[in-house]
């Protein structure tokens, strides 16, 4: 879990890529719906490619952090 919130407080893309990788475990483990887990690969294969997350990525992917109550 750890691992997941460490991103929030980087700008380093590799810790940015531990998170996402993270997160995405813990998604595909507790049955998330695909198209979140597509959003997270999709994130990870920019960072992979030297690539920085675009702005709709990056809503995206700190939208579902906002809608996580609960869960």
């Amino acid at each position: 879990m750890f691992q997941v919130l460490e991103a929030l407080a980087s700008s380093d893309p590799q810790v940015i890529q531990r998170s996402l990788r993270a997160r995405r475990a813990i998604y595909q483990r507790d049955g998330a719906d695909p198209l979140l887990i597509r959003e997270l690969d999709q994130a990870i294969a920019s960072l992979e490619a030297g690539m920085t997350l675009s702005e709709e990525q990056s809503r995206n992917l700190d939208a579902d952090l906002s809608t996580q109550v609960g869960h």
